[in-house]
């Protein structure tokens, strides 16, 4: 899920995480032995990270997420493990799209990951399909388990190492706070201004901020402007709205530490606080010292390289098994056409949608045409044209 415009040029929508509220202690529990020191293979797939680990003598295969207050099991995996539900309460549930749901929890006797054992773990019974249509996974990996262990998340060898002992590596330091909702929140700065943000490693996009609050900021700058919905969250697809993508590099700093990489904006509407996503925090070897409540930004050894800037302008996605236009961007294809939201494609390169009802496939269709710079035929439902989306870079304006 990379840079967040590069989302949409492959017609895929950042995935978000959730976040549990309610008054309980998400990090009872103890890990044994008392002493550790481990490392996994890990999977970095569309911005997100996956492990396998055994819950109760259950293997499965579970991402990575610190968005995630509690450590969330698949219903049909928590059934495998023999998760007992505590009580008939449930706790309320919000993801990134401000759903809120309720939600069952309970008590995992055992997780292992390596030879590490989490034992008496809390977790949340959460259906994991609509949020990963494309990647089948058996639960979230959250902060129940994260934060009583530290962790370097190695993207150039793909490595998860884990530790009772914090680890000593340089890089830009940044100290962290844990709010009441079992969330990470790190000061940055932009443009010398100091913030804080939501480490959240569950969402596949750069750095969200508030249009109200930060646009003024960025007067000068250039944008892309979006229409449509911009996410799909743990309960499903966002709201539509209007957003911006900024396209200027700027100075993005930790008190005196300048950052080698700005991450690329996007402007949401009513966005709590300002949150940092995997989309830019790969482009880094991350360090979560949970013990020292830091994070150290090391640089790569082998930079993440740049992804190509085109697309056709539109992103489509299935709605009850029919094919829609969930977001326009302001893309040449877009002014030529006149697509409007919710406009119903009926083929694509002369084949019935009906032949596409694997959207994972459709979608790495779709990104090898970009690859190719190929151009895209559409029928959309009332019009008589085939439309003809050629792969081009986005309009952009300055803001004002």
């Amino acid at each position: 899920m990379r840079i967040f415009p590069l989302l949409f040029a492959f017609f895929f929508l950042p995935f978000t995480s959730t976040l549990l509220n309610g008054q309980f202690k998400p990090n009872q529990g103890k890990v044994s032995p008392h002493k550790f020191t481990e490392a996994v293979d890990f999977e970095l797939w569309q911005d997100h990270i996956y492990l396998s680990l055994e819950v109760n003598g259950v293997k499965g295969l579970f991402m990575y997420d610190n968005g995630f207050t509690t450590t969330g099991l698949d219903p049909e995996f928590a059934a495998k493990c023999g998760i007992q539900i505590l009580s008939t309460d449930v706790r309320k549930a919000s993801d990134a799209n401000n759903v809120t749901q309720d939600l069952p929890y309970g008590i995992a006797e055992k997780i292992h990951i390596g030879k590490v054992t989490f034992k008496e773990t809390m977790v949340t019974i959460v259906d994991s399909h609509n949020f990963l249509p494309c990647k089948k996974i058996d639960g979230f990996l959250g902060n129940s388990v994260i934060n009583k262990a530290n962790w370097r998340i190695d993207f150039d060898l793909q490595k998860l190492l884990f530790s009772s002992e914090p680890f000593e590596n340089d890089g830009i330091k940044t100290p962290y706070t844990i709010t009441k909702s079992n969330r990470h929140f790190i000061e940055f700065s932009l443009n010398n201004d100091p913030y804080y943000a939501h480490i959240d490693l569950g969402s596949g996009s750069e750095l969200e901020l508030d249009q109200k609050k930060f646009l003024p900021l960025f007067r000068g700058s250039v944008v892309e402007e979006h229409l449509g919905i911009s996410t799909l969250g743990l309960f499903g697809l966002g709201s539509i709205d209007t957003f911006y993508v900024g396209k200027k590099p700027f100075k993005f700093s930790y008190k005196n530490a300048l950052f080698p990489i700005s991450p690329a904006i996007e402007f949401q509407k009513n966005m709590e606080t300002p949150r940092l996503g995997l989309g830019y925090l790969q482009q880094f070897n991350l360090v979560i010292n949970s013990s020292k409540r830091e994070y150290i930004f090391q640089n790569r050894v082998k930079p993440q390289p740049p992804l190509p800037e085109l697309n056709y302008g539109i992103v489509f996605f299935p709605i009850k098994g029919v094919y829609k236009i969930l977001q326009l961007i302001s893309n040449p294809n877009v002014d030529k056409y006149h697509f409007a939201l919710l406009e119903e494609i009926e083929s694509l390169d002369d084949q019935p949608m009906s032949q596409y009802s694997d959207w994972c496939l459709l979608r790495t269709y779709i990104r090898e045409k970009i690859k190719t710079k190929s151009n895209l035929a559409l029928k959309v439902k009332g019009r008589q044209e085939v439309c003809i989306l050629e792969p081009l870079s986005n309009k952009t304006f300055i803001l004002k």
